[in-house]
């Protein structure tokens, strides 16, 4: 199943003109912030990855991300 839909945003990639746009880039690329929790955050710089959630309820926040 996947969480996100989008175009011209390349997880993995640099972000083109960051500089220009005076954008703090992660040196692995653009990526999703994934919070549960409010716990700290994960860095998911691929479309497929895994996170083990114990069973219950819980606050998932997501984002996309380039620093």
């Amino acid at each position: 199943m996947s969480l996100f839909s989008f175009a011209d945003y390349k997880l993995g990639e640099q972000t083109p003109e960051a500089q220009k746009l005076m954008c703090a880039n992660s040196d692995q690329g653009q990526h999703i912030h994934l919070i549960i929790d409010n716990q700290p955050y994960l860095a998911a710089y691929a479309t497929d990855f895994e996170v083990d959630v114990p069973d219950g309820e819980h606050i998932i926040l997501a984002f996309l991300s380039r620093f």
